[in-house]
This record gives structure tokens, C-alpha cells and sequence, in this order.
């Protein structure tokens, strides 16, 4: 029989790890017996809770009872203060619960007491990475690689540090190492997979690696005897703390960059689409398809993250084709668009330059019956045709229809986005365009975005590229917005809220000058998640002001939506999906919206024009001088989905659709893209 606490260590310990809580608890108290009044028999008694306090807390933790685990862990402290299993225990719970700040202080802690442990290395590297103290993630990198230089676990850590930082081509070659260590380690043959999914596959035939060693006798812990070397071997830490996913952990798949989740973009009004930012293809999470990843786990998820470092720092080619279709009157509001684009990227300094090329047509047909009087300078001999009790005499419209190519030349890293561009060559007046985006990390969960741009408002033909009057000649149209803006948003384990704020200025040729002020807030829930799929809901409000209505077609004005107040409230529901090659996105989000445009003269910057309009309206009342206010509230929805297809490694096909009733008209879009990584990995 034993006769000392802890004696009953390796028992407890096994007991615990395998979830056989009722006999551990049995083997405690019969240490605490044997404990006595000493501080070396308290100190053991204590060490056997902590251990079995650590075992459930892991427990509760991958269950996603953080707050029970927690309490466990404070409460076993208190009995065994210092404990390195506690500490360990606490670090993965701060981790999983999305704390990396408290993680990688108690990381710490427990290398302070264990300066070579492998596993707390790991964790702080990971989660001092994943709170922003990039210094210290690099500095325990090379310490955890001279200290372990044989460990897959620590290369493949310094991988997700380097990940972090944007540097994919360090990544790749941590990835690389952890591989072949990984495989020396197993005995698998350099590039071997598991045929089939055989895990027997990788040995040679009848070579049985447990055949020489000793069978485990199985431990009684109510008849231990008093040699502890006889006891097996003390259970060994989990392989590394790194990205987990149990349930409720903040480690879930992410939602795919390409549909960002929240917030939605600014400019519902000059987007067309309220709460959808402009469209590019969707590729999906950037993984390998099942069928091409080893049956190992640990083979798959190094090769997994090797292939998206492979995507990130080796050149790559991107080509995509859209098209976009908006209700309205023909020759006026009617607009439908098609591009078709091209860019070359490469990584550079951290992040990635690229050029694009994109060409679009545009056509709305041509402007006929009322919508020609309401058209360019038509309304003065509609209005003298009426005066005189005569068929106006309208001039006729040429077919709007406008083609160019656009270019724009950008950067792109994890803090900041660059991009110098032209509307499109060929359009009958070009402008530059421009943005500057800077997205810094406040915390662990809060992030922050500022951005000033200048681009072009393509809500019609007038205002994207601008046309010419029936009667004149004049040129008018063609209106950039140039402005900025501040985004603050929180998440914690996929559960957020945001809010952001803008402002901007219009200006055209010909047309009058506006500003607009954009208030954009909400918030969502995760409410259902596993390894592959997830659902959340949310809602969002939005609301905009613009100093004058510019949204008629008459010379002057710019055509495009711009309400004098506009208040959107609706409930977004998303889903995704990733399942071996095949990512799937899909949204819906109905709601309210409410809004009022203030009547404007026909002709805003021409006086002479606008006063021979208003006698004339003295004359006959029939006449329009100008345009009446509008107000109108109901339902409005937005949906979208979007897939992704994996056609080889380094080929990935994707698809998105996209459907809009906030605002004045209604809009779809569709686009189509293929990603092409120039070499391979």
C-alpha cells in the first residue's frame, strides 16, 4: 500500500486525463489520508487537486463553459498555489476564450517556473502574436527553435507567427521544416501519404512499432504499492496549445475575406447595394480540397497552411467578369454594366502590389416619350410647347452607351491598403482616383479602420461617365466623391458590434456640388457553429444626409441617389460553409428603410435657363419648373451568396450573386473569377 500522498500521482493524473473523475476524486482521498499535518503532505495533497482541477477545467473549456472552468482553476490555486498545471490549464483557458492578452502573461508565468517547456513556448508565441506584441511572438519563436530545434510543433507556431506578421514567405519555410521534421518523426518516407486514408499505409508491411515494448500493466489505484517508479509514466502535456476549435472557442473557420461578415461598407446610396461593399470574386478559405491532403491530420493542416503561404507569396494571377443590372426609366436611371478584369499581383515588403485592368461597358438605352423631356435641356421646349398649345419640339437623344478601361495600380498588407488609379480610358472625361486605408489593431478583440478616398459615384450613366445635351452639345455628369472616414469594431469568439462614420464631397462638370454625412452601426451573434459550418444574425441601421437631391436628369444634375435623409433598419442572417474544396456563402437581410428627397428646380446651375422655365411657369401652371419632394417607407431586402471551388491547387473558381431593394431602384449582380497562383509549392 502506499504510504505517502504522492504516491497516488501517476493514478490521479491517468484517472483525470481520462475522465474517470469519480475514482480520481476516490484516489485524493485516500491521499489525504496519508497527507498528515506536514507542509510536504499538504503540498502533495494539493499538487493531486491541481491536477485533477486542471483535467476538468480542459474539460469545460472544450465544452465552451469558460466561466465554470475558470472558477475550478481559481478555487484549485488557492489549495495549490503556484502549480504549473494550474497555470498551464488557466493559459489555455485565457486562450480559447479569446483573452491572449491574459494568455501570454500566464504563459509567462509558467516558463518563469519551466524555462524549456515546448508547450507554454508554443502558446505564447501564438497568442502574443494573436494580441499584437509581434517583438515578443519573434523573440520566443527563436528561443522555442534553438531550445526544441527538432520540434514540428514550434516551427509550425512560428509559421502561424509569421502568418500573422504577412510574412508568407518565412511561413512557408517554418511549414517546410515542421514537414520533414514532422515526418522523421513518424517514419513516414519524405512525401508519403496515407493511401486511402490507411494509416497503416506509411510502415513497412508486418513492421509492428509496439512489438518490442513492454505491455502496460494496468493501474489499481486502490492497491498501489509503495514503489512509485513502478507507476506508468506521468501523463505528458497535450501536443502544444495552438488554434484549437472546440465548441465556443474563438478558433472557428473565419468568415471568408471576400464577404466581409460586419461591418458592411460605407456608401449604400453610390454602391447601390446597402450594407454590401463591391463585389469580388469569392475563393473561399484559402485550403487545399480534401482530396489532395494527406489522411494525417497533422500532414493535412501543415500542407493546409502551406498552401495558403504558397498563395500569399508567390505571384499570382486573378481574372473575373461582372455583371450589373439596375431597375429605372430607359435612357436615365436604367443602368446595366459589364466588366471584365485582369490584375498580376506579387508580394512586396510584407503585403502584396498588383496592377488591374478592367474593362467596362455601360448602356441604358435610349431616352424616349417623358423621360426625354426630362432629359439634358429638354424641359424648355417641352415647357414652351405647352405654353403655346403646341407639340414641343424635343430633340432627340442618342443611345447613352459608354466603354473604357479602368487601371489602378495598389498595395495591400494586414495595416495598410494603397491604391492610385483612372476611371476608365475612353469615357468622355477621366479622373484620377485614389485610396489610402489604414486598418490598426486597438486590442486583442478591437480593431479600428481610417480611410480617405476619391473615386467615381455609378449609379447612372450621367454620373459614372458623364453625357452630352440633346441641344447643346454641353457636356454635364461624370461626379466623383472624395471624403473619408473612422471604423471602430469589436469581436469576441465571432460575437460583435461596430460603428462607423463618414463623410464626403461630390463634384462633377456641370453639376452642382454635394456633401453627404453616413452613420453605419450594428451588431451580431453566432448562433450556431461547428468545424465546417456556422450561422449568424445580426442587425444594422444605417443612416445618410446629403445636402441637396441631385437624383434627376435634367442638365445639372448629377443622377444618383441622394436623399436629404435616409434611415435603413434591418436583421442580417448569414451562413457559410467550407467542406474539403467547396466554400459556400450565403445572407439574407430583410428590414425597413425610410426616406425623403426635397424638391429641386430643373435646371440647379443654370439661372438663365432655370428662370425662362419659371415665367413660363407663370404662364401655364402645367409647366415644370421643378421637381416635387418625394418621401417613402416600406421593405427592403438584400441577399447575396457566393462559392468557391478549389480546381487544383493552384486554380480556384469563383462565383457571386448579389440582390438589393434598399434605396430608389433595385439592383443585381452577378461576377464570376479565377484565381491562378504562377508557379506552385
Amino acid at each position: 500500500p502506499a504510504n505517502d500522498a504522492g504516491a497516488y500521482d501517476a493514478a490521479v493524473r491517468v484517472l483525470a486525463q481520462t475522465g474517470q473523475d469519480g475514482l480520481a476524486m476516490s484516489a485524493v482521498q485516500k491521499a489525504s489520508a496519508l497527507a498528515g499535518p506536514s507542509l510536504q503532505g499538504q503540498r502533495s495533497l494539493g499538487n493531486l487537486k491541481a491536477t485533477l482541477a486542471a483535467a476538468q477545467a480542459d474539460r469545460m473549456r472544450q465544452a465552451g463553459q469558460f466561466a465554470p472552468a475558470f472558477d475550478l482553476l481559481q478555487a484549485a490555486w488557492n489549495d495549490a498555489p503556484g502549480n504549473e498545471e494550474i497555470l498551464s490549464a488557466l493559459a489555455r483557458l485565457y486562450q480559447s476564450g479569446g483573452l491572449n492578452a491574459q494568455a501570454a502573461q500566464t504563459f509567462r508565468m509558467l516558463l518563469a517556473q519551466k524555462p524549456a517547456d515546448r508547450d507554454a513556448m508554443v502558446g505564447l508565441i501564438d497568442t502574443a502574436s494573436a494580441s499584437g506584441d509581434t517583438d515578443t511572438a519573434r523573440a520566443v519563436a527563436q528561443q522555442a527553435i534553438q531550445t526544441h530545434p527538432a520540434d514540428y510543433r514550434v516551427y509550425m507556431a512560428a509559421a502561424r507567427m509569421a502568418q500573422t506578421r504577412g510574412s508568407d514567405g518565412d511561413a512557408a519555410r517554418y511549414l517546410k521544416t515542421a514537414r520533414a521534421l514532422y515526418m522523421r518523426e513518424t517514419g513516414m518516407a519524405p512525401g508519403a501519404v496515407m493511401a486511402n486514408g490507411n494509416p497503416f499505409a506509411a510502415a513497412p508491411q508486418s513492421a509492428n512499432p509496439f512489438r518490442a515494448m513492454a505491455a502496460p500493466q494496468p493501474v489499481n489505484p486502490f492497491a498501489l504499492g509503495s514503489n512509485p517508479a513502478a507507476l506508468p509514466a506521468p501523463y505528458a502535456p497535450p501536443m502544444g496549445f495552438a488554434p484549437q476549435q472546440p465548441a465556443g472557442s474563438a478558433y472557428a473557420p473565419p468568415t471568408p475575406a471576400a464577404m466581409p461578415a460586419y461591418p458592411p461598407a460605407p456608401g449604400y446610396a453610390t454602391a447601390g447595394l446597402p450594407g454590401m461593399a463591391a463585389p469580388a470574386p469569392y475563393y473561399g478559405d484559402p485550403a487545399v480540397g480534401m482530396a489532395n491532403l494527406p489522411a494525417d491530420p497533422v500532414l493535412a493542416e501543415i500542407d493546409r497552411q502551406l498552401q495558403q503561404s504558397a498563395e500569399e507569396s508567390g505571384p499570382r494571377v486573378d481574372v473575373d467578369t461582372g455583371y450589373r443590372s439596375r431597375s429605372g426609366e430607359t435612357g436615365l436611371s436604367k443602368l446595366r454594366e459589364m466588366t471584365g478584369g485582369a490584375s498580376l499581383s506579387a508580394p512586396v515588403a510584407g503585403g502584396r502590389a498588383g496592377i488591374k485592368a478592367t474593362a467596362v461597358v455601360l448602356d441604358s438605352g435610349r431616352p424616349t416619350g417623358s423621360g426625354l423631356a426630362r432629359f439634358g435641356t429638354n424641359a424648355t421646349p417641352e415647357a414652351q410647347g405647352i405654353v403655346d398649345e403646341q407639340p414641343s419640339q424635343l430633340a432627340d437623344a442618342e443611345t447613352q452607351h459608354q466603354s473604357g478601361v479602368a487601371v489602378t495600380a495598389s498595395y495591400v498588407s494586414k495595416l495598410l491598403k494603397l491604391e492610385a488609379g483612372v476611371t476608365p480610358l475612353g469615357f468622355p472625361k477621366e479622373h484620377v482616383t485614389g485610396r489610402i486605408e489604414l486598418t490598426p489593431r486597438l486590442s486583442t478583440n478591437a480593431t479600428a479602420r481610417i480611410w480617405a478616398d476619391r473615386k467615381p459615384v455609378t449609379d447612372s450613366i450621367i454620373a459614372y461617365a458623364g453625357t452630352d445635351d440633346p441641344r447643346s452639345g454641353a457636356f454635364w455628369g461624370a461626379v466623383m466623391k472624395s471624403g473619408g472616414g473612422l471604423s471602430l469594431s469589436y469581436d469576441r469568439n465571432g460575437n460583435g458590434v461596430y460603428a462607423d462614420g463618414s463623410f464626403y464631397h461630390y463634384d462633377g462638370t456641370a453639376v452642382r456640388d454635394n456633401d453627404s454625412v453616413e452613420i453605419n452601426a450594428g451588431g451580431y451573434l453566432r448562433a450556431w457553429q461547428n468545424a465546417r459550418s456556422g450561422v449568424s444574425v445580426g442587425f444594422n441601421v444605417n443612416y445618410q444626409n446629403y445636402d441637396n437631391n441631385q437624383n434627376y436628369f435634367t442638365y445639372g444634375h448629377g443622377g444618383y441617389f441622394s436623399p436629404q435623409s435616409f434611415l435603413s433598419v434591418n436583421f442580417p442572417i448569414r451562413y457559410w460553409t467550407n467542406d474539403g474544396p467547396m466554400s459556400i456563402q450565403a445572407s439574407v437581410a430583410p428590414g425597413y428603410q425610410s426616406y425623403d428627397q426635397q424638391g429641386e428646380p430643373v435646371y440647379p446651375t443654370e439661372p438663365g435657363a432655370q428662370g425662362v422655365l419659371d415665367f413660363l411657369k407663370s404662364q401655364n401652371s402645367d409647366v415644370r419648373s421643378s421637381y416635387d419632394s418625394i418621401s417613402k417607407t416600406g421593405f427592403g431586402l438584400s441577399a447575396s451568396g457566393a462559392i468557391s471551388y478549389r480546381v487544383s491547387p493552384n486554380t480556384r473558381l469563383g462565383g457571386e450573386l448579389n440582390i438589393n431593394t434598399f434605396g430608389e431602384y433595385k439592383e443585381f449582380k452577378t461576377l464570376i473569377g479565377l484565381k491562378q497562383n504562377i508557379g506552385g509549392n
